[in-house]
């Protein structure tokens, strides 16, 4: 996977900020490895789900965009999109947002969440027409029901 220079200035921070908290050789020896891809801007096909692994720790408990702010943020979103869990996110956005398609010119009578399980989420769009259902989680987003003629 390879990286620009401003994702490999900012991977470089991150993965030393790793560095100095690890507190076992194995850790240590793994993000050293990771910081040598950095800084040679092309991560191996093996050592991506560690930089997955990073970039959700960061991202998620907001500790990125602390630290590097928003734009420092997007740059980090942006290397996630690159890795397979990140594409795979994309894909199931991409394919929500084309099943959503269906609820153009309709006249939506209810929106709401409902708690599906620890990190799990389903949004349900009630319409003048069908309902929709989505499920949301950390794997991405997935249409679990599309009931018509309600």
């Amino acid at each position: 996977m390879e990286i620009s220079p401003k994702e490999q200035t900012l991977l470089r921070q991150e993965i030393q900020a790793f560095l100095a908290g690890a507190k076992d050789i194995d850790t240590k020896g793994r993000y050293a490895e990771l910081l040598r891809a950095v800084d040679a801007a092309d991560i191996p096909e093996g050592q991506v789900r560690l930089l997955e692994q990073m970039l959700e720790t960061g991202l998620e408990g907001g500790r990125i965009r602390l630290s590097y702010g928003p734009d420092g943020e997007q740059v980090f979103i942006r290397v996630y999109q690159k890795t397979p869990k990140g594409k795979a996110v994309q894909n199931s956005i991409a394919e929500v947002n084309q099943a959503l398609q269906v609820l153009q010119r309709h006249v939506i009578e209810e929106v709401a969440f409902a708690v599906r399980g620890p990190g799990g989420y389903r949004l349900v769009i009630d319409t003048d027409r069908c309902k929709v259902t989505v499920g949301v989680d950390r794997e991405g987003l997935r249409v679990e029901g599309l009931d018509v003629g309600i």
